[in-house]
């Protein structure tokens, strides 16, 4: 992984540098696996927090992103957040990246009502072959021949899982359509955090997107699915929106702002490629509701490949 180097430094007669408590190159990979664990763990939470037991969709999402704001407002009044106002601009930016990212929180919701989380997952790893379309179109990097070349074995392999979803259920092919929607929007997302954002403190960016998630999907609860909070809170449903939240949202999202300013977005698209592993593992020991059958894991596995060329192939001078 690629981070900047620090500016060189005028050392005064006495007194010695002052270093970092953690170099930045340790804090970029702590940030990276933090991301690949937790990202790897959210979908099966997001499963429970949606089942029948628990939450409908839009509830579960403001509810998860309402924690999330609390938790970055503690943080900020006790001063652990320092950042400068944004600029016009910039803020305009803040606002239609937070627009997308509620988007893409709502289709993921809703898919995960009809399909597992590993499958989830798998669909959500595309976005490096979206990245390299974006990137290419908006100009904000160049992409190599093998990027494309993994771009077209990977959608062989969703089509073969879709085909099967189709098969299975119509609910579960409208849930894959509804993933891959969130792919492209988490890709877009990703563009404008890169180029119009860089100045922001990571939980400043976090608690902004939090706010504005939490605003629009309160929202949409009381506009269109009505119900009342449940009293008592089912626990384990409960117990998934807070894992959400303070993992999900607050660490994982923080990291997330840490490593998009200082790595290029293409490794930054490679985190999507180990989080499908630990979601299928997740989803092997404990997910009942959504049984694979062996055209879902050959496209997994081609889909993965696909990926792999993308994401590891030498990259495009």
């Amino acid at each position: 992984m690629r981070c900047e180097k620090p500016m060189p430094t005028t050392i005064q007669a006495g007194s010695p540098p002052k270093e970092p408590l953690i170099p930045e190159r340790v804090l970029i990979v702590g940030c990276y696996i933090a991301c690949a664990l937790i990202w790897g763990t959210t979908w099966f939470a997001i499963r429970l927090s949606v089942a029948a037991d628990g939450f409908p969709p839009f509830m579960s999402v403001a509810m998860r992103c309402t924690l999330a704001a609390l938790i970055v407002a503690a943080f900020s009044l006790a001063g652990k957040v320092k950042t400068q106002k944004p600029s016009s601009d910039q803020l305009l930016w803040l606002v239609l990246a937070g627009a997308f990212s509620a988007m893409g929180f709502g289709l993921v919701y809703t898919a995960e009502k009809w399909i597992s989380g590993g499958i989830c997952s798998i669909l959500n790893a595309t976005s490096p072959l979206l990245m390299a379309l974006v990137a290419t179109v908006t100009g904000a990097e160049r992409v190599s021949k093998g990027s494309i070349a993994g771009s077209l074995l990977a959608f062989g392999g969703i089509y073969l899982i879709f085909q099967e979803r189709v098969h299975a259920s119509p609910d579960q092919a409208l849930g894959i359509c509804l993933m891959m929607g969130s792919a492209l929007l988490a890709v877009i997302n990703n563009v404008i955090l890169k180029k119009h954002t860089r100045q922001q403190h990571p939980l400043a960016s976090t608690g902004a997107f939090a706010v504005a998630c939490a605003i629009v999907f309160w929202i949409l609860t009381f506009a269109f699915e009505r119900r009342p909070l449940p009293m008592p809170l089912p626990v384990v449903p409960a117990l998934a929106v807070g894992y959400l939240a303070v993992f999900g949202s607050v660490v994982a999202f923080a990291a997330y702002f840490y490593l998009i300013k200082r790595v290029r977005l293409m490794t930054m698209a490679t985190l999507v490629f180990f989080p499908p592993i630990i979601a299928l593992v997740v989803d092997a020991l404990w997910e009942k509701a959504v049984v694979l059958g062996p055209e879902s894991y050959l496209g997994i596995a081609v889909t993965l490949l696909g990926v792999a060329v993308c994401v590891f192939s030498p990259k495009a001078n």
